[in-house]
């Protein structure tokens, strides 16, 4: 998420939670793809990721709540 974000732009994570659909074994792998929002004010932003087993089987999925804000004029 972060190196997605465009120049003048803050972040920082104000939450996280996951929930499980079936028991995880051997290797996972976790996937997520993300479009950045236009940021011109403070917005909370969700992110997902899906994690998949070795058969492909939806384990989990993780959500990741962002606050997104512009860059203060005097930190820019």
């Amino acid at each position: 998420m972060t190196t997605a974000l465009p120049p003048g732009v803050r972040d920082i994570v104000t939450g996280s939670s996951i929930d499980y659909a079936k028991k995880a074994r051997g290797v996972l792998t976790a996937e997520s793809r993300v479009t950045v929002p236009a940021v011109t004010e403070d917005v909370e932003f969700d992110v997902q990721a899906g994690i998949r087993d070795a058969a492909g089987d939806g384990v989990a999925i993780v959500t990741v709540r962002w606050r997104l804000g512009p860059v203060p004029p005097s930190r820019a």
